[in-house]
């Protein structure tokens, strides 16, 4: 998947399509609920590299711009709220790492739409 991100920046259009359309039925449409598919973009942002994280930016900000992930979307909330978790002993526990991919999407996000911070 990784990968195939770095073909966003593709000078045709249908394959920056395909990507943006791959990644919305990967990770939002697919995902089961808000909750999972804010954590499988944050899971995404953590482990990317640094060209990785500019193509998922790129990917998100496509995504905000068509509606896919509305600034103000469950996707977005969800991913405040693992943004502004505190890490606990409990079972929800949300690790510093977690919180900080967290906020890279959402600054991803808010490249293209500000209100989203």
């Amino acid at each position: 998947v990784r990968r195939m991100l770095g073909l966003v920046f593709s000078r045709d259009q249908a394959m920056r399509d395909a990507v943006v359309e791959a990644v919305d039925v990967l990770f939002l449409a697919g995902a089961e609920s808000p909750v999972a598919a804010a954590a499988a973009l944050a899971d995404v942002a953590a482990a990317a590299a640094l060209g990785e994280l500019a193509s998922l930016e790129e990917v998100i900000k496509l995504l905000v711009e068509a509606g896919r992930v509305p600034p103000t979307g469950a996707v977005t909330r969800a991913l405040w709220a693992q943004a502004t978790a505190k890490e606990a002993s409990g079972g929800d526990n949300v690790t510093a790492p977690t919180r900080a991919a967290a906020l890279t999407v959402l600054g991803m996000a808010a490249a293209s739409h500000p209100e989203v911070v």
